[in-house]
């Protein structure tokens, strides 16, 4: 019987939101008390839920359930909204019911009836996902958006939760005996109403996807051999998985459909719903599903009130350790209500811009925006509890996060925690400012080459900024126009112009840039510093943070912006209390350290050590506690921490030092790798190189593998890391789970490729009677060296791949076959001049055809042909290879039709040396084939002055016609290559000024009679091949005191009749051509003699 009711609704905090009455019925069953109505509660006309309230441990909940027979996303968004309204301190929701599992047995992901599914966050998605609201890709669909995560005091509770399940059985069972006991109506059945008890493991089948079901609503009559064999667990108590939800306003109860799903949403997904994706964005809550059938034709109604009851008993038990303190700093729901409603009506005027959602979807494809959470979660991962707070509680990290376009520089030493200070502001901030909607951030990183360029930061902070805040669109949405729809891509000061117009219109922004000492073109005059610097001056609202190490030229920019108070060195006294936090945690628990846990007098040992020679340095400690974790007993500890060593780089000398010598070549080629590789080895890709012997044939034996790939960290110690994170593959539109081998820190790779591996380091003999010396690695890990080896690696693998297996089998056979065609090509033109082993190798890979066009096809996904090997070669910069092709006899002018000649892709890759190379050796220089067209459209669309000017010298038409992606005449090339543009004026003849004026124009409506475009010489008429008007904006003919007759001249081609009076074309842009190429005419037109 339910007490008397609180006094005010605002007593109630957790919103509970049942669609199904059997859902409303577990809820109410879970209430450890009920209320009536509160006191002051009067329900408005307008809110049709019904509502039940009471108490689940300390917290008082409100329950709402869906209108009969109305299920689905629009009737949960509704409920929800009408709740909110009417119980306005609901800070956190529960969506608790049924769904259907999807068990993958092949992947270990055994689901059964009964049991429990949670959405939980990953870093690609926040929990849910909707499966109906997709984009068509060539491959199929990929997910359209991102829901939210729950909020993070129930996030907590979970993780909470999961942890005492690791020591303790869940309370589930014993919750749902305490049920049926009080309950006992629940436990009862009869026919066509199941109770809500277990059913029965005799009753959980699993048929195989392509069996459909037969007979009527049970299974009886389906055939028991089609079923999925699987072991029958020890207890029939359900299990709780942690997944991803897929949700759309559509049952699935069919496998093929199940499949889809599971296609669309991605390896994590677990279960199936039609109401969480409704709800997520608008409603902060967690969802809870019991699984009650496996989403296919033999779905029915058996399980549905025992798996109810499992979810709810979840959320009960969650209740029961839902911290009643992070509830109270959680934000209410109605608050998070007004912000999506204030985003919709902004999104209402950001689509006015875009003609669909199509265009969204083609931004971020155009944009190619890297993806910093990942960088994100791991500082996180990695971050000891408490970390930063000394930061957090700073008046000088208050006052940035309030004052008008602040701005603040962390800076301090390699290995002092910058990054994972950077990961604790942004956690901070998204706390504190709706989620993640007003703040931006990137990590610069050694270890992603897309992660260390102004411009790849600028894409993804504009494609964020464009995701969170839809009102500012349109300024990128006129960018992308302008470069043709997204068939070109911008110049980065376009890019830079654009973003900046987006921030000036968002408002407040809160921006964090990690590591700029990591950016490869910081100090650039258009690179960051600049940059930021030019976003410092304009009139913002920005709150910028900054981190890096205090580089020269990164202290002496930012002094010239920031004061003294805007500058926090990281000094030693303040990381002190972090470090020593995390020097007990790493000794203290059970970890690398574990042995010592019964002798505390060693534990306090190296703890006082460690602490004391730190010097601030996180990863210095890291490095000595791995050290240390190889002392098997007290004298061999005490003799490490007698001679630690007092640098970093000491320190990774003494690793490489002490390697096995026998470990020395697979260690040296790993290093090689991981410190020049492109992008980060894949941990398959790295066991295979290592594999790779020149001297032997075949030069890749499988037999020869490490049995264990993950020991592959034993040959670099604690130089390297093996990490597991999710990338996003743009031509599957697919996430990926990958294994990396990475270097385990910037400061690794600066010393592995700075020379000092060449310096000695002599020790104190007293404290340290040994020296150690990394320089046998020294020659192996020079540039040069290192790069030639990989290319000869990446070819020899290559030439080992059986030909006769499908395109799509070689991957799986020869996991480095996609990173070794991508990049040998990259490494053999960073050699120069290669070695006679590289090219060796090269010219036999360019000579085994069938070789040579699986390669190709691997490294290029998307190209329909493979250029002809000179061809290719061409456009990799590879000048060795090009002469020695065309010394074996290789047409110079030959083409596959599609790519174009040798000349024409290297032109439009910018390899001068190649160009002059093949024009000496006959190459026809105006030659019109391929994509570009010709050699001269190749290299202006592509902004490559120095070639276009060379081309330009050497005989090319610039008046012949381009090719199809671009002609040069058109405003998106005026607008990218402005420079290249004004060169090419010099050469022109009338109808490429005409259009290239016009193009001009059309870029810069404003453009003046004083442009630079007017320096271009004169064209005499002799040399005119097209009509001139002879009409100027008043109607009256001027050329005629030139020498010419009215007669004379034609109206011919429309960028002419720009000419005629306003009366016939009257708009902006053409009046200000007509005053531009009448102003050209008169300056280059010699007047006729008045006698």
């Amino acid at each position: 019987m339910a007490t008397t009711g609180l006094e005010s609704r605002d007593s109630y905090t957790v919103g509970w939101i049942a669609a199904l009455s059997i859902e409303q019925a577990a809820a109410l069953a879970m209430l450890d008390e009920e209320h009536e109505r509160p006191l002051d509660f009067e329900q408005p006309s307008t809110d049709t839920n019904s509502y039940s309230w009471g108490r689940i441990g300390m917290h008082n909940v409100v329950i709402a359930a869906l209108p009969a027979g109305m299920i689905g996303q629009a009737s949960a968004t509704a409920t929800a909204g009408h709740m909110i309204a009417s119980f306005p301190q609901i800070r956190i929701g529960l969506l608790v019911g049924i769904g259907g599992g999807i068990p993958r047995l092949d992947d270990d992901i055994d689901i059964r009836l009964g049991d429990v599914v949670i959405s939980q966050p990953s870093s690609t998605n926040g929990g849910v996902a909707q499966y109906d609201a997709c984009k068509a890709t060539t491959n199929g669909f990929g997910l359209r958006g991102f829901l939210s995560s729950p909020p993070l005091a129930l996030l907590s509770a979970v993780a909470n939760l999961k942890g005492r399940h690791e020591i303790q059985e869940p309370r589930i069972p014993e919750i749902l005996l305490e049920m049926l006991a009080k309950n006992p109506q629940m436990a009862k059945s009869w026919p066509g109403r199941p109770s809500f008890a277990y059913q029965g493991q005799e009753n959980d089948r699993l048929f195989r996807p392509e069996y459909q079901h037969v007979g009527g609503k049970s299974c009886r009559e389906c055939d028991t051999s089609q079923e999925v064999k699987r072991d029958e667990r020890e207890n029939p108590d359900p299990v709780i998985h942690y997944g991803v939800i897929a949700s759309g306003n559509t049952i699935v109860k069919d496998s093929t459909v199940r499949a889809e799903v599971l296609q669309r949403v991605g390896g994590d997904c677990l279960c199936v719903e039609t109401e969480a994706a409704g709800l997520i964005n608008n409603f902060p809550c967690l969802v809870v599903r019991g699984v009650c059938d496996y989403a296919d034709s033999h779905k029915n109604d058996r399980w549905q009130r025992y798996a109810v009851a499992t979810a709810a008993a979840y959320a009960k038990e969650l209740l029961g350790v839902l911290d009643g303190g992070n509830l109270k700093k959680t934000k209410r729901a109605a608050e998070l209500l007004k912000e999506v409603v204030h985003t919709i009506h902004n999104i209402g005027k950001g689509v006015q811009n875009l003609s669909s959602g199509k265009r969204n979807d083609e931004f971020e494809k155009w944009l190619s925006p890297t993806d910093p959470s990942t960088n994100y979660n791991k500082a996180l991962i990695e971050r000891h509890p408490g970390s930063g707070s000394w930061l957090l509680q700073s008046a000088e990290y208050s006052s940035w996060k309030t004052a008008q376009n602040s701005f603040l520089w962390l800076n301090g030493i390699p290995g002092c925690g910058k990054t994972i200070l950077s990961s604790t502001v942004i956690e901070d901030l998204k706390k504190d400012n709706a989620g993640t909607q007003n703040v931006l951030y990137f990590y610069f990183t050694f270890s992603e080459t897309q992660k260390q360029s102004l411009e790849n930061a600028v894409r993804t902070l504009a494609s964020q900024l464009c995701y969170h805040r839809p009102e500012v669109r349109h300024h990128l949405n006129s960018l992308f126009s302008s470069c043709n729809d997204g068939k070109q891509q911008p110049s980065l000061d376009f890019l830079c112009k654009t973003f900046q117009q987006m921030v000036q219109a968002a408002g407040e922004l809160w921006v964090v840039l990690d590591a700029l000492d990591e950016c490869n073109d910081r100090s650039h005059p258009r690179g960051l510093l600049p940059w930021i610097m030019n976003l410092r001056s304009e009139k913002s609202q920005v709150h910028l943070l900054v981190t890096s190490r205090q580089e020269q030229d990164i202290k002496s920019a930012i002094e010239k912006l920031a004061s003294c108070r805007d500058i926090i060195p990281l000094q030693n006294d303040q990381i002190d209390e972090d470090i020593a936090a995390y020097i007990q945690t790493e000794v203290r628990d059970a970890g690398r350290l574990a042995r010592w846990s019964k002798r505390p007098d060693i534990q306090q040992e190296i703890e006082n050590a460690l602490k004391e020679k730190a010097s601030g340095m996180f990863r210095w400690v890291s490095c000595q506690l791995d050290a240390l974790a190889r002392c098997l007993d007290p004298p061999a500890v005490r003799k490490a921490l007698a001679s630690l060593p007092k640098t970093l780089d000491e320190t990774y000398a003494r690793i490489l030092a002490n390697l096995p010598d026998d470990y020395s070549p697979h260690t040296e080629r790993l290093l090689q790798f991981l410190a020049y590789s492109e992008r980060p080895i894949r941990l398959e890709e790295a066991v295979d190189a290592l594999v790779v012997d020149l001297t032997k044939k075949p030069r890749f034996n499988k037999e020869d593998l490490m049995p264990d790939p993950h020991e592959i960290s034993r040959y670099c110690s604690s130089l390297v890391v093996i990490v597991n994170r999710k990338v996003f593959n743009d031509y599957t539109w697919r996430q990926e789970d990958i294994t990396e081998v990475q270097l385990a820190h910037f400061s690794v790779k600066e010393y592995l490729t700075s020379g000092r591996l060449e310096q000695t380091i002599h020790e104190d003999p007293e404290n340290n009677p040994y020296r150690v010396s990394s320089a046998k690695f020294a020659k192996g890990l020079d540039e040069t060296t290192a790069r030639a080896s990989i290319a000869q690696t990446c070819l020899a693998y290559l030439l080992e791949l059986n030909p006769t297996f499908l395109l799509e089998d070689i991957p799986r056979f020869y996991p480095m076959a996609g990173f070794a065609a991508s990049f040998w090509t990259d490494h053999a033109k960073a050699v120069g001049n290669p070695l006679a082993s590289v090219r060796k190798l090269a010219m036999e890979f360019f000579s085994r055809e069938d070789i040579y066009t699986i390669s190709y096809r691997l490294g290029n996904p998307r190209s329909h042909k493979t250029p002809l090997p000179i061809s290719y070669a061409s456009q990799n910069g590879l000048l060795s290879c090009v002469q020695e092709l065309l010394h074996k006899g290789a047409d110079v002018n030959a083409t596959d039709g599609y790519h174009g000649s040798a000349l024409q892709v290297a032109s439009s890759e910018e390899h001068l040396a190649i160009v002059q190379f093949l024009l000496e050796k006959g190459a026809d220089i105006n030659a019109r084939s391929g994509e570009y067209g010709n050699a001269l459209q190749a290299a202006s669309s592509r902004g490559h002055l120095d070639i276009a000017q060379f081309l330009l010298e050497n005989g090319a038409d610039v008046n012949a016609q381009g090719g199809e992606l671009l002609e040069i005449t058109s405003s998106s090339f005026f607008f990218k290559h402005q420079q290249t543009f004004h060169s090419m004026l010099n050469f022109a003849k009338l109808p490429f000024v005409v259009a290239a004026l016009l193009a001009a124009v059309s870029a810069y409506p404003g453009t003046s009679a004083n442009s630079p475009l007017l320096n271009a010489r004169a064209v005499p008429p002799a040399e005119c091949d097209a009509s001139i008007p002879a009409v100027d904006i008043s109607g009256e003919y001027v050329l005629t005191k030139y020498g010419a007759s009215a007669n004379d001249w034609h109206f011919k081609q429309p960028p002419i009749l720009a000419l005629t009076p306003p009366k016939s074309y009257g708009s902006p842009q053409y009046a200000s051509f007509r005053f531009l190429f009448l102003d050209w005419l008169l300056q280059r037109l010699e007047p006729r003699s008045e006698s």
